[in-house]
């Protein structure tokens, strides 16, 4: 790793659960009493967050709802600066643990009423430069 990249920690994924019959709210979540504020914050409603990570999965159920935009600064996707799909994992991981709906299937995030701008900065191998980082901010 030279002086101008950042990584990931490397995880192995071992599973993936497509669908759960029921919505579950992470022990994080819970943890930080979000679901005990959500009724007086309108659960994030009207905040736009923006996540520099690997990107996020553009259909994903919980999640296609909550992005208003995104931009890729890597050259996954040949450069193409409108795919911000993430091809990694982790950026979607993230989104859904900021913004997930509330709507009854998967996951609920901290502000399930936020919505999203993904900033595509870490490749497929959760690798980026400092100046992929600097261009998302």
């Amino acid at each position: 790793m030279g002086n101008n990249e950042v990584h990931l920690i490397p995880v192995t994924v071992e599973e993936v659960i497509e669908e759960q019959a029921q919505q579950q709210t992470p022990y994080g979540v819970k943890m930080i009493h979000a679901p005990e504020v959500w009724e007086e914050v309108d659960g994030g409603s009207g905040n736009v967050i923006a996540v520099l990570d690997t990107g996020c999965q553009l259909d994903h159920p919980d999640l296609k709802g909550q992005m208003i935009d995104g931009r890729n600064f890597t050259e996954d996707y040949d450069g193409d600066p409108d795919n911000y799909n993430d091809n990694h994992y982790h950026g979607t991981h993230v989104c859904g643990t900021i913004a997930a709906m509330n709507n009854d299937v998967g996951v609920v995030g901290v502000a399930p009423k936020a919505k999203l701008l993904v900033v595509k900065v870490l490749n497929s191998q959760g690798q980026g430069s400092y100046q992929s980082i600097i261009d998302g901010i």
